[in-house]
């Protein structure tokens, strides 16, 4: 996009859509479209949800003036936004991958914290086989045979395209003692979705545990408030600040499928 042209309305793009979905019709097998189409639905339905993680949104409204009340209402209400994210998150490649997804998280449940724990490079394997298969942007480099972390080129991923078995590994290589590669996972993670409230935590606590209490500090700052009185014009601010930078993300994404759209039907 030339830098002069300009942006492209709500009901521009939507317009568009609904002609390349008339010109491709129903039976379509053009995968990358229709993938691209659903993530900027999530992430305009994660924009939603952050919003509703301020104390002063509309939905979090409850007719009392008793504090404690207030904020007993407020954590419910947080309880269920929070809950409806993660479920974006798993679900972001539909009910079979989310399954699959949750049974391998399942069984994460007696690491002891070392990276020499029983099965634990069957563990990394298994979530770089989720990664492989959802997120390369050209499938011709897939690995083949058993992955290894030592042979990840970040360049040939998408993470954008399913965010969560990337941020579940960040989460086992932290656990498991490889705090470097944890670390550098959880970075990749954030450069697509920097409002993940999972991955902000991990950052703040691998730098912890790597003795970086500067980072620490900063990674701290940028995660999500708790929910108190003294806390809630921080817990504002957060809310605001990362959802323009999840508003940037979908204008990002709608501008490359603007694009997309302008090219194939040309061709059409």
């Amino acid at each position: 996009k030339a830098d002069d042209e300009p942006s492209i309305s709500n009901s521009a793009f939507y317009r568009a859509v609904s002609t390349l979905d008339k010109i491709l019709g129903d039976d379509s097998d053009d995968t990358s479209y229709t993938s691209e189409k659903n993530r900027i639905h999530m992430i305009e339905r994660e924009i939603q949800l952050l919003s509703q993680l301020d104390p002063d949104h509309p939905i979090n409204k409850i007719d009392s003036k008793h504090e404690e009340e207030i904020y007993e209402h407020l954590t419910k209400m947080e309880e269920k936004t929070l809950e409806s994210l993660w479920s974006i998150w798993y679900g972001q490649r539909g009910a079979l991958n989310e399954q699959k997804l949750r049974f391998y998280e399942s069984r994460l449940v007696d690491i002891h914290g070392s990276s020499i724990w029983p099965g634990v490079l069957e563990h990394y394997r298994r979530f770089l086989d989720l990664i492989y298969e959802n997120c390369l942007i050209d499938k011709s480099d897939m690995i083949k045979g058993n992955k290894r972390l030592e042979d990840v080129e970040f360049d040939k991923l998408d993470l954008g395209k399913w965010i969560e078995p990337p941020h579940i590994l960040a989460y086992l290589l932290a656990k498991t003692g490889r705090l470097a590669e944890s670390k550098e996972w959880t970075e990749e993670v954030l450069a697509e979705k920097p409002w993940h409230i999972g991955a902000l935590s991990i950052m703040r606590i691998v730098c912890l545990r790597l003795n970086d209490e500067e980072a620490a500090m900063r990674w701290a700052v940028k995660a999500l408030p708790g929910l108190s009185p003294q806390t809630r014009l921080w817990r504002t601010k957060w809310v605001r600040e990362n959802v323009d930078l999840a508003k940037e993300k979908l204008a990002e994404l709608k501008e490359d499928l603007r694009d997309k759209i302008v090219a194939r039907m040309k061709t059409a």
